[in-house]
């Protein structure tokens, strides 16, 4: 199984950093999966740290000025162009889109796969935080609608999910009380 996973950033070396700590913690788990994680930095104050540079795949969004932080629809549109390729022949399995200021646990990857088993769009516990898709998915829900800001986004997302990809889409947003097929 291919996962290729994209952590936003804007200018948060300390939750990048304890992002990418605990996200390889669960590296434990990988047999027979290859997971890529890719970076989109939207700021030019960037660093990583040494431990996890020569890991990622960094992608400098030079479309953000430094004073705007990243509007997150386009960010995640970005991931699912950059992740999938082709949606007829998907470069990945598994897309993930995440924002730096995600802790994961140490099983991500064993109860990833347990849900995607059943479903092609999973969104975790605080709106757009972490978000997982499958190609086919992205056929029926769309890409996400670039003119939302800050919440309104990941709303209209989900309420597309629910309304397209029902049966196959798990929403897990307790943090705003948007709720679907729940799996946690």
């Amino acid at each position: 199984m291919k996962i290729k996973i994209y952590i936003v950033t804007w200018q948060d070396e300390k939750a990048l950093h304890n992002n990418l700590s605990t996200l390889f913690d669960g590296f434990q788990f990988v047999k027979d999966e290859e997971i890529h994680v890719n970076i989109i930095n939207n700021h030019t104050n960037f660093s990583i740290s040494p431990n996890f540079a020569e890991h990622v795949n960094v992608i400098h969004n030079r479309a953000t000025p430094d004073f705007a932080t990243a509007m997150l629809a386009r960010m995640w549109n970005t991931a699912l162009i950059h992740g999938f390729k082709n949606l007829n022949e998907p470069d990945a399995d598994i897309v993930m889109t995440v924002q730096d200021d995600t802790v994961w646990n140490y099983d991500w990857i064993p109860n990833l796969k347990k849900v995607m088993k059943d479903h092609t769009f999973y969104a975790d516990d605080a709106g757009d935080l972490v978000c997982a898709y499958r190609p086919e998915a992205v056929k029926k829900i769309g890409m996400w609608d670039e003119r939302f800001h800050y919440g309104f986004g990941e709303g209209d997302y989900f309420l597309r999910a629910i309304k397209y990809n029902a049966d196959k889409s798990t929403i897990n947003d307790f943090a705003h009380a948007r709720v679907w097929n729940p799996t946690l």
